[in-house]
Order: C-alpha cells, then structure tokens, then sequence
C-alpha cells in the first residue's frame, strides 16, 4: 500500500507498508547531504503497569548494549565512526530511535537501527550495568527541581492513570525489574503492527522502502497494542506541593485540554506562542520582565491520542510565588475575555508557520514530525495542510478556546520548594 503527497516548496512525502506490518514514510530531500532515521515504536508510558512502570525506558536502554549481531561498542562505533548521531528518547506512547549520518551510510544506519530494535540480547551482565545507570538519571532528575516538577503535574492532573507516573519509573521498580520481565516487554511491544520507520533525505523512496523491507524480516509480526484511555473526570481545582529545601520556588499550573487531532489544536498553538513560546509572549514579558518574578517561564502543549495538557511552567523567587501564579492566572483570564490586538495575533501566527517552514530544511525536523504522525495520528498532515489551518484561526477561535481551557474546575497546581502554605495554596486558584 502507498500514498504520497507532492509539495511545490517543500519535501515529497510517500508513505508505504509492508507486507509484515511496518509502515515506511520518508521525506524525499534531494539537495541534502546527510539523512535522517528514525524507527518508532508505539510503547511508552501508557502501556506499562504500575507494577511495570519504566521498564519502557529501561528497554530504550538495553537494546543498545548487543544484539545478536553486534556488541555495545560496535554499535556505537558503526556510527559515530562514520560521523553520525545515534540516540532514543521513551515519551508517554512511542519510544524511538534515531540517527543522521551522510548521504552515503544510509543503508548502514538504518540496518543498525532494525538491528537493536529487532535484535537485543539483554546480557544480564549489561542489564546489571543499565540498572544502575537508569537509577542515577532518576537521582539525577531528582536534583532538578524543574524536573521533578513537571513530574509533580502529571501526577495532580492525571491522578492514578498511567499518564499521572513517571516515563523513568520508580527506584524500587528498576531495581526489582527482571531479565525475563524485560525481554517479554520486547516481544509483546517490538511488533511490526507497532511500528513506523520514517526517514528523511536525498534517497528516494523506493531505495528506502526497499531497506527496510529486507532489514524487517525479523521483526517479530503482531497487531498494533492498545492502552487504556483517559476516563476520570476532572475534580479541580487541586494542588500537590512537594516541600524541597532550594533557592527557587518551581511551578507548574496545567489544565487538561483536547486529543492530538481535534480541530482547536491550532489555535491551541497559538494560544500557546502568545502566551509563553519566546520573549514577545505575554507572560515572559508580565512575569519576567515588568515584575522580575522569574527567570524562566514557558507554555508547552502535551498531545496524546485521546487527551491534551496546556502547562505554564516557572522558576521564581520564593517569597513572591504567590503573586507569580496570580500573574499567570490574569494573562490566562485576559485572553479568554479580551479580543487579540490585531498585530499581536500576526506576530503569532508568522512565528508559528516560520518555525514550520524553517523545520522543512532540516532532515532531523521532517523525519520527526513524519513519523510521530504517522505513529499516533495514523496519517502524515503535509506542513502546507498545517499552515493553512494556522491561518485560519481567527481572534474569536482563541477567546472560545480559551474559555473552554481556563476555568477554574481545570486547574491544575503542582509548586516544588520551600514554601509554608502547603494544601492552603489551593486557594490562589481564583480567576
């Protein structure tokens, strides 16, 4: 099966599956002289149990280190001794893997690639080994209070579902995680159903296709695994403090918002930029820069399959942490009760599709955002698709949305330091 899509300006998208399941998209980029690689699998937070929590991230891990055909170090070495970038990151529902390399070591990074994913042996010597260095990442993220609290946020919004734990598990479930717990892990997830190789570059699709075809054979075949959908209704507004003896006071305030493909994703983004994407946003200028409250304050989008988070992220001074989050709760309020100026809302919306267009040059961009889509979305938007709904939103788009978001009943209030008010901060939380 295949499908393309043809753009005057940008790349041409095509994508392919095979007959054991594997979609391929790839990103045809003539003019490029590296390529970018990436295989995706759909296992990640969400379908772990609590039991089981992190052993996604652990996997990301192990494969690495051999697989039937290479050793750790020829892993590495394969790539980065022709100039490439090899690396993984777990999220909430995929865990991928990733390289650019030349033009020319295409075949050989993505053989590689198929190679760890299909592959692994999970030495128990090297298990051991991975064991102890995932537990030093979650000690380590537990000195970064702007870590930790982000954690703190998906707990208080997400509760008990696995959305609410953390993609680094818990201390405990690393250390008593399993040889046998692991390579089950491997054969129910790393199935071809779950999976999406996307690439982007100067070879063509059928040369791609082609590779991948005779590098998948192996791959253990199997339907695309489910997870359990987000059901709870909200029950806000709540807080959870977690008491942290630091020389800032971190924040986070998130609200609960809409699936990954739902219609207002749009001006959801634009909402965002206008609030706390870069220096003209409204909040780094209000809470930054007129009131000195903080450092660094940013919005970011969470998007899954069948839910959404709007979080507005801070580091300020202790004593003032109070009047910070009333800040942030003005800016949300005015935009949910006074029209955009005209010229602020343009300046957002350029922002959005240059950053877009920007994206379209860059191999490791292209491949990223053809194969989350294809991934979760089951489809790839072309950039041009995209750009016009941006174009599309109108000011009375942003004050609907944002009535819809910023209620009371949504928010969310995680606060990581050494602050007094504890459960009685509840009580900021007034629009």
């Amino acid at each position: 099966m295949k499908c393309s899509g043809r753009s005057e300006r940008g790349p041409v998208t095509n994508v392919t599956k095979l007959e054991n399941g594997v979609r391929v998209v790839t990103s045809h980029m003539p003019g490029m002289h590296s390529v970018a690689i990436g295989v995706w699998m759909a296992c990640g937070l969400r379908h772990e149990s609590m039991r089981l929590n992190g052993i996604s991230h652990f996997v990301e891990h192990l494969v690495f280190k051999g697989t039937k055909n290479r050793s750790d170090r020829e892993i590495s070495q394969s790539i980065e001794g022709v100039g490439g970038v090899l690396n993984a990151s777990t999220g909430d529902e995929l865990t991928f893997f990733f390289s650019q390399v030349p033009r020319e070591k295409f075949a050989l990074a993505l053989e590689v690639l198929l190679d760890i994913t299909i592959n692994p042996v999970f030495k128990e010597d090297y298990l051991e080994r991975q064991r102890s260095i995932v537990l030093e990442e979650i000690h380590m993220y537990e000195d970064r209070p702007s870590s930790v609290v982000q954690d703190v946020i998906n707990e208080v919004m997400w509760g008990n579902h696995p959305l609410g734990r953390r993609i680094l598990g818990t201390e405990e479930n690393v250390r008593r995680i399993s040889r046998k717990e692991i390579q089950d892990y491997h054969k129910r997830m790393y199935l071809t159903g779950n999976c999406v190789v996307s690439v982007a570059g100067a070879p063509p699709h059928e040369e791609i296709v082609a590779e991948v075809r005779k590098n998948s054979r192996n791959m253990r075949q199997g339907a695309r695994r489910r997870f359990a959908g987000v059901k709870d209704p909200e029950k806000g507004p709540k807080i959870l403090v977690k008491q942290k003896e630091i020389e800032q006071c971190h924040f986070c305030l998130g609200m609960r918002t809409f699936h990954r493909d739902h219609p207002d994703r749009f001006g959801l983004k634009l909402i965002s930029t206008l609030l706390g994407e870069n220096m003209s946003s409204r909040l780094f200028r209000e809470v930054r820069e007129k009131r000195g409250l903080a450092y660094s304050i940013h919005t970011d989008i969470d998007r899954y399959v069948d839910a959404g988070a709007f979080v507005v992220s801070a580091g300020v001074v202790i004593d003032r942490t109070r009047e910070a989050v009333a800040t942030v709760l003005r800016e949300l309020k005015k935009l949910a009760t006074k029209p955009v100026p005209k010229a602020e809302f343009g300046r957002a919306k350029e922002y959005v599709v240059g950053l877009i267009k920007m994206g379209m040059d860059r191999v490791m961009s292209q491949m990223l955002w053809t194969g989350e889509d294809l991934l979760l979305s089951r489809k790839v938007q072309s950039t041009e698709e995209v750009i016009r709904h941006i174009h599309a939103v109108t000011r009375e788009d942003i004050r609907r949305i944002a009535n819809h978001i910023f209620v009371k009943n949504r928010l969310n209030l995680a606060i990581v330091g050494p602050i007094s008010e504890g459960k009685e901060a509840v009580k900021w939380l007034k629009f």
